[in-house]
C-alpha cells in the first residue's frame, strides 16, 4: 500500500525556535558545572547535533550523553513550548 507523506522544517522555516533551544543547552551545561556562554555563543549550538555540540566542553562520551538527557529532560517539559509561529507562517499552521 502506498501513503502520501509530507516531511516539513519547522525550526527556522515556519517557528523561531532558538530561545527554547539555547535555554535547553544552558540547563544542561549549568546542571553539570560548566559556565554558561553568552546568548550569542549559545546560538551557535543551533544547527548541530547536540552530541557534536557538547563533545569539546566535555570530552568524555558519558558526560556528553549526560549532558543531551538534561537538555531533553528541559525541553520536553519547556523547551518544546518556547517557540513563536513567524506572522508570515502563521496561515499555514493549524491551531
Amino acid at each position: 500500500m502506498s501513503r502520501d507523506v509530507l516531511f516539513f522544517d519547522l525550526d527556522g522555516t515556519l517557528i523561531e525556535s532558538s530561545v527554547g533551544i539555547t535555554r535547553c543547552v544552558a540547563y544542561a551545561l549549568e546542571k553539570m558545572g560548566q559556565p554558561v556562554p553568552a546568548e550569542n555563543e549559545l546560538r551557535r549550538w543551533i544547527g548541530p547535533a547536540l552530541r557534536t555540540s557538547f563533545a569539546p566542553v566535555f570530552g568524555d562520551r558519558q558526560q556528553v550523553e549526560q549532558a543531551v538527557e538534561l537538555y531533553r529532560e528541559r525541553f520536553d517539559s519547556d523547551g518544546w513550548k518556547e517557540h513563536e509561529i513567524y506572522p508570515a507562517s502563521a496561515r499555514w499552521c493549524v491551531r
